[in-house]
């Protein structure tokens, strides 16, 4: 009993001793919420930045678990080892793993793990209704701090039902899963698609795009047929990711969006593909649009400006 006790204290001792001079590993900081907290504000991370990223670094470690919780340190480790896949998955996961050691990242360090840790989580990730979005488009904050992605939850029922029991969780089946849709809904093909146009950890919000096109509710359908008219040329031919007319409207649903969101976002594409013409390309209708729904509106001018900018719906 006694040893056991001494046991006992001395590993509360080396926790402690670890937490007051600041050091431990960087993965000993991103398994738990008061770690993260703790890394990103030593590294000078803006304040308003932390909670999201303590949400997108739990989400993705729940995501990546076998089990409906996030894994140990050891566990995550075992995960991390078991992954294979494309030769740009390991070199991101390669480079996660080294981070991950380091006992005094840097702000970079700790930054560019958490975007290995975000895009390994939505491409590999085991369990969770998650959706990975541009952090760019979401948050000035995220993008001036260096973070590239975002992983939110997605509430919605449909969608969540999409991403939890109809699309695969293997990339190579992933990609399969939207081959087989692309031919099945008449969208085009990928087959000659520049790769800038849809990269690795877009996939899964194009499989959610997919699968929302048989699965959808009225609503959700109607934008998305929208969204394959907004895809059609002079000819009649659709291709629903196009350098030629470069949107992503397909990456809407990586946002939880009520009846009205999607209405207003279906009247808007109709309404820029209906003005699109030989002397208007989609896009400068699309943004047209936006501009008359803005009116004189100040806030929404501002956040149209915000959009354009950062180019959030075309590539």
């Amino acid at each position: 009993m006694f040893l056991r006790k001494l046991t006992i204290t001395l590993i509360l001792l080396t926790s402690l001793s670890i937490q007051a001079s600041g050091g431990g590993k960087l993965i000993d900081f991103l398994i738990n919420d008061t770690g993260v907290a703790e890394i990103l504000t030593k590294n000078g991370i803006d304040a308003i930045a932390i909670p999201r990223v303590k949400r997108y670094v739990s989400n993705s470690l729940t995501a990546l678990n076998f089990k409906n919780s996030k894994p140990s340190k050891k566990e995550l480790q075992g995960i991390l080892n078991s992954l294979g896949g494309s030769p740009q998955d390991i070199k991101i996961r390669k480079k996660l793993q080294t981070l991950l050691n380091k006992t005094d990242p840097s702000k970079k360090d700790v930054v560019d793990a958490v975007n290995g840790l975000i895009y390994l989580a939505n491409r590999y990730g085991n369990r969770g209704s998650t959706v990975l979005a541009c952090a760019q488009c979401v948050s000035d904050v995220l993008s001036k701090n260096g973070f590239k992605f975002t992983l939110e939850e997605i509430n919605n029922t449909t969608a969540k039902k999409v991403l939890d029991k109809t699309l695969p969780r293997n990339p190579r089946d992933l990609t399969n899963f939207i081959n087989t849709k692309f031919a099945k809904h008449d969208f085009g093909t990928l087959a000659n698609v520049d790769p800038r146009m849809l990269r690795p950890e877009e996939e899964r919000a194009l499989g959610l795009f997919l699968g929302l096109a048989e699965a959808g509710t009225k609503k959700q359908k109607e934008l998305i047929e929208a969204i394959k008219k907004f895809s059609t040329d002079a000819n009649g031919s659709t291709q629903l990711v196009d350098s030629r007319n470069p949107h992503t409207f397909w990456k809407l649903f990586s946002e939880d969006m009520d009846e009205d969101v999607l209405e207003g976002w279906t009247k808007i594409i109709k309404e820029a593909n209906e003005t699109a013409g030989a002397k208007t390309d989609k896009q400068d209708a699309f943004y047209s649009a936006l501009k008359r729904r803005a009116g004189d509106d100040q806030y929404m001018n501002e956040q149209l400006e915000f959009l354009k900018k950062k180019n959030c719906f075309f590539k």
